[in-house]
C-alpha cells in the first residue's frame, strides 16, 4: 500500500525541505472542532514543541464519479496527507469496517504520522463535511489523543486560504506504535441485533447518520444489493 509526500506542487520550497503547513506548533487548537482560520493560525506558528498534519478523508459515494484521491491531487490543504478510506478497512467483506491494530498501525507510520502528532482530519472542497468524522473517529478509536475536525474546508477555500496541488509521493516513514483498540465505543453485529430487538430498554438509542430519504426508504441505496430500508425495519 502506497502513501503520498509532496513531490510536485503548485508551491515550491527552498532546501532543506520543511513545509510551512506541516509545523511544530506552540498554539492548541481550542477544541475537537476547529475553524479555518484557527487552523491557518495554528499551522503558521513558529516551531515549538507539537507538529501539526492536516488529514484529508476525502472520500464519495459509489454511485458519484468523483474519486477521494483524485480530488485530492487537485486541491489540498499544503502538506496535507490523505487517507484512504476504501484501503485501511478490516478483511471484513463489508466496507470500512475497522482495521486491525497491525494494519492501523502500518498506515500512520506510512503516512509519516507519530503517536504525539496533531492531526486535524478535513474533507471534501465541494461537500464540506462528509468522511472526516469517520476517520477522526477511528483515530480516537485507537487512543489517537490529539485529533480534531476541521469545519470546514469548504470554507477554508472559500476565504481564500492557502491550498496546493500537484502529484505526491511516498512520506518519510515515522515509527506509529501498535494501538490498542477501544471496545467500549464499538458494537459487532451480534450486539447491534441485540439493541435492535430490545429497543431502548437497556438505555441505547440507535441512530441512523443517513440521508433522510435513505433512512425512510424511498432513495436509492448507492450501493447495488442493499434494500431500502432503515436498521430495525
Amino acid at each position: 500500500m502506497a502513501f503520498p509526500r509532496l513531490l510536485r506542487a503548485s508551491i515550491s520550497f527552498p532546501r532543506p525541505f520543511c513545509h510551512p503547513f506541516t509545523v511544530m506548533s506552540s498554539r492548541r487548537l481550542s477544541s475537537f472542532i476547529v475553524t479555518p482560520a484557527e487552523l491557518s493560525t495554528a499551522l503558521h506558528k513558529p516551531p515549538n514543541n507539537s507538529k501539526i498534519i492536516p488529514l484529508s478523508a476525502e472520500w464519495y459515494l459509489p454511485n458519484d464519479p468523483r474519486q477521494g484521491h483524485s480530488e485530492y491531487l487537485k486541491l489540498r490543504i499544503p502538506g496535507a496527507r490523505f487517507f484512504d478510506l476504501d484501503a485501511i478497512k478490516g478483511d471484513s467483506p463489508y466496507p470500512h469496517m475497522l482495521p486491525d491494530p497491525q494494519t492501523f498501525a502500518k498506515a500512520m507510520s506510512e503516512l509519516g504520522i507519530k503517536r504525539e502528532d496533531t492531526v486535524v482530519v478535513y474533507d471534501s472542497p465541494h461537500i464540506g463535511i462528509f468522511s472526516a468524522p469517520r476517520v477522526a473517529w477511528m483515530l480516537k478509536v485507537f487512543g489517537h489523543e490529539r485529533v480534531h475536525l476541521l469545519n470546514n474546508f469548504k470554507l477554508w477555500a472559500a476565504q481564500g486560504l492557502p491550498t496546493e496541488s500537484g502529484e505526491v509521493g511516498a512520506w518519510e516513514k515515522a515509527d506509529y506504535p501498535m494501538p490498542q483498540l477501544d471496545n467500549s465505543v464499538v458494537v459487532d453485529i451480534e450486539e447491534m441485533v441485540k439493541h435492535v430487538k430490545l429497543g431502548t430498554r437497556e438505555g441505547v438509542e440507535i441512530i441512523d447518520a443517513r440521508p433522510f430519504g435513505r433512512f425512510c426508504g424511498v432513495d436509492p441505496e448507492p450501493r447495488p444489493g442493499l434494500r431500502l430500508c432503515g436498521v430495525g425495519t
